[in-house]
């Protein structure tokens, strides 16, 4: 009897053990923190650390949906052809307000060629040509597929009509199941990819824009 009072005991003991640590639960990693390694897999042009943690979300179409993707305006690479089809989607906004739905591969195909584009040889006042974590941020409207998210501001030089001119992604992550996932992406060219990297003109897109 004795025996087996003592073994109740312990489960009782770690049980409480448990609870106190929050029932084991994993803490977040701040985002601060996980931007060190943002930088360093852009400077070593790592995309597979960026492509493997997209994470996209279940989409039912709409009749609304099919009928724009089946109408004579339909956007390239249509995915919503049939009403009730589900696929895994992201967000890709057009900056500073087009949304479109995607695929996270979609997604994926932007992040490589962020980064097999840039002109590595190139620089001018906002850094070198190469892709780098310019700053981070919180997206600032309170709706939408960037509510809740952190920002990763990636930017590079790209080649546009001949000239060498700048480009920038805005990386939404969520922190999920223990790591940080991309959900969607803010995505501009020149001339409006500027715009995501001052801080006076991105406060119109962004809160908390912080320059790395």
């Amino acid at each position: 009897m004795g025996a087996r009072w003592l073994a109740l005991l312990a489960v009782v003991l770690a049980l409480v053990g448990i609870a106190a640590c929050g029932g084991g639960d994993q803490e977040p990693e701040d985002f601060a923190t996980f931007a060190d390694e943002i930088a360093r897999a852009a400077e070593q042009g790592d995309t597979a650390f960026f492509t493997e943690r997209v994470l996209g979300e279940t989409h039912i179409c709409t009749e609304e949906e099919v009928s724009i993707s089946t109408g004579p305006d339909s956007p390239p690479e249509p995915i919503c052809l049939e009403v009730g089809f589900q696929f895994d989607s992201v967000v890709i906004t057009g900056y500073p307000v087009t949304d479109n739905i995607r695929t996270p591969e979609a997604l994926a195909r932007d992040i490589e060629r962020l980064f097999d584009s840039a002109l590595l040889d190139e620089d001018d006042q906002y850094g070198p040509g190469a892709v780098r974590l310019y700053a981070t941020a919180k997206p600032s409207r309170s709706v939408g597929p960037g509510a809740g998210l952190d920002t990763a501001i990636l930017t590079a030089i790209h080649d546009f009509s001949g000239l060498p001119r700048r480009a920038a992604r805005g990386l939404n992550f969520e922190y999920v199941d223990g790591r940080w996932v991309i959900r969607s992406e803010m995505a501009a060219n020149f001339q409006a990819a500027v715009e995501m990297l001052e801080p006076s003109i991105a406060v119109l897109v962004y809160e908390d824009w912080e320059a790395y």
